[in-house]
């Protein structure tokens, strides 16, 4: 069994995005892996023991700034040996840009040697842009091609 850490902002800030969370839980959960959410808030050891860490990054300026505070506070070479993927919660492509600039350097800092770059989860608003949104196979295929199956 793979262990997976779902490492989030505040819980009022990811009250937007639930469907999210539960899809995630339950695809983990269907192909035999782990998944605990940890709130950078409440910060422990499962983080260090996981084998994948999933950032759901928010998109807003405060809860993002909060979140790179912590990813900061972090000891470096923390994510080494972990798979690391980003999802930002909201915004545009351009949004998805910026993080991935930001992110990248963090990252290097924590140990992740290849990182992928961060995938757009958008809240229930319609849309103008169908391609900014992340349906929930699209989500899955993704996760199939980078987490191994538990047989």
């Amino acid at each position: 069994m793979t262990s997976v850490v779902l490492l989030k902002g505040d819980k009022i800030s990811h009250t937007k995005h639930p469907m999210f969370v539960t899809q995630l839980e339950d695809w983990f959960q269907e192909q035999g892996h782990q998944l605990t959410e940890v709130f950078i808030d409440h910060y422990n050891n499962e983080i260090h023991d996981a084998d994948i860490i999933i950032l759901a990054i928010p998109v807003e300026q405060i809860e993002y700034q909060a979140f790179k505070q912590f990813l900061q506070s972090l000891p470096k070479d923390s994510f080494t040996g972990k798979k690391v993927f980003s999802f930002v919660l909201g915004g545009t492509v351009a949004h998805v840009s910026i993080m991935e600039l930001y992110l990248q350097p963090l990252l290097t800092r924590l140990g992740v040697n290849e990182t992928i770059k961060p995938i757009s989860i958008q809240s229930n608003r319609k849309s103008k842009r169908k391609n900014q949104v992340v349906n929930i196979e699209k989500m899955y295929e993704f996760f199939k091609m980078h987490i191994p199956q538990v047989v």
